[in-house]
């Protein structure tokens, strides 16, 4: 069994049993030292993992993080826990910064068992950053590849990992900031874009007016990098129909089913939406009597979105975060493109990792 369906076990186990925690001790026992074992360290060799370790704060004595990693007798990683049941805040990587500071490790982590942030000391020495550099939901795990990479005892370096991390916060937090800025941008980015085309001053009235210009360019901009994609999509599926000569299928009976040309041109903007992630031939179509299903490797068992497109009213459904299917009404199909974010997150829980 290789990294990657470990994780994905060690996911589906917590997914099962997280009911049954309700301690900190047995969220331990249950959740981080089973995560701990399949990053490669062994929980029972007191010379690589040592519980409750001593990280003693100034003046105080006795205070202890609950895990430490070591090697050659150091401290490389730091593990603070808590309760699956809690939400994990500031105050909570505060106590990790205290012992942080106060050892030679490099990497302090800070979970619930569930969520897993990982810490460096970046922009100063020493000093835990006030933000993670990398986060992983063991219930989502979605950056499988990443934390083998890294994390586990087979890949781990110290120096690499700290010079990744520096990368990693800065791209999490452009994206973080791209992300407000594309939702409501603030007076400061609208400034800046203006001043690219404009010649005035940028006075409030005139930032006013570039407020609707703004959003609108974003908008624009980002309908066009799709179009274009599922153009390109478009015409390397035309020419694959072009050139297969699929052999003639076998009569069959009338099932009631009809494919309709919006159905065809809604699984073809699900692909130019996901051909950034994945190839556009796993993104596949299976038409029933009352919807429209897109799924993923033609497995049934994985969808992506489901098209109701036969009514009145038009639907689309597709996975929440909690992994649930709701429907949404939609006006037509440039609708669909409203969804690029979910559908590229429900395809990548069914994404093989490195």
């Amino acid at each position: 069994m290789d990294f990657a369906d470990r994780i994905e076990q060690l996911s589906t186990t917590v997914k099962k049993n997280i009911q049954y925690i309700d301690t900190e001790e047995a969220t331990k026992h249950s959740l981080i030292m089973p995560f701990i074992e399949v990053l490669g360290y062994d929980v029972r060799n007191p010379t690589e993992v040592v519980p409750e370790y001593t990280a003693d704060v100034g003046s105080r004595k006795g205070d202890k993080v609950d895990y430490a990693i070591l090697k050659d007798g150091i401290p490389i990683i730091l593990i603070e826990c808590k309760i699956c049941s809690a939400d994990l805040n500031e105050e909570h990587a505060k106590q990790l910064k205290q012992y942080f500071q106060n050892t030679d490790a490099l990497i302090g982590i800070l979970t619930n068992g569930l969520e897993y942030r990982f810490y460096a000391g970046l922009d100063k020495e020493n000093v835990m950053d006030e933000r993670p550099f990398f986060v992983f939901d063991i219930k989502k795990p979605h950056k499988i590849s990443e934390l083998k990479a890294q994390f586990t005892k087979e890949n781990f370096d110290a120096d690499e990992v700290v010079s990744n991390a520096s990368e990693l916060k800065y791209l999490r937090e452009l994206k973080a900031f791209l992300t407000v800025q594309f939702d409501s941008a603030n007076d400061d980015f609208i400034k800046y874009l203006g001043k690219q085309v404009y010649e005035g001053s940028m006075t409030k009235k005139v930032v006013e007016q570039f407020t609707g210009i703004v959003r609108r360019a974003l908008q624009e901009f980002l309908n066009e990098k799709v179009k274009d994609v599922f153009d390109k999509a478009s015409s390397r599926l035309e020419d694959t129909t072009e050139t297969e000569q699929p052999e003639e299928a076998p009569e069959e009976e009338d099932d009631g089913i009809v494919t309709t040309e919006e159905e065809i041109q809604g699984h073809l903007i699900i692909r130019a939406i996901l051909a950034g992630t994945v190839g556009t031939e796993r993104v596949t179509m299976r038409d029933h009597k009352s919807y429209c299903s897109i799924l993923f490797d033609n497995n049934r068992n994985k969808h992506l979105c489901r098209f109701y497109f036969d009514g009145r009213q038009k639907y689309l459904q597709v996975f929440d975060d909690e992994e649930n299917f709701n429907k949404h009404p939609i006006e037509g199909l440039a609708d669909l493109y409203g969804f690029s974010n979910q559908l590229i997150e429900t395809v990548k829980r069914y994404l093989p990792e490195e």
